[in-house]
């Protein structure tokens, strides 16, 4: 069970230096064969790992996030 707050969702957050980041899997976890991406978060498995990691940076995940705009 999580412990994050209901009302605290990606859509809501700011993105500043004391903000947490949501890990951004939505439990739907299947690599599409064709494009390599997740059908659920839409990212690489080497991005889903890297998310992962305890010494990912913030502005890695910053970065990642802008990227899926793009995709």
């Amino acid at each position: 069970m999580s412990k994050i707050p209901k009302e605290i969702t990606e859509k809501n957050f700011n993105i500043g230096s004391h903000d947490v980041y949501l890990f951004p899997c939505i439990g739907v976890c299947s690599i599409d064969s064709s494009s390599g991406y997740c059908l659920g978060c839409n990212r690489t498995l080497e991005e889903v790992y890297k998310w992962e990691g305890p010494s990912t940076s913030d502005e890695w995940k910053l970065k990642n996030e802008e990227e899926l705009k793009n995709r």
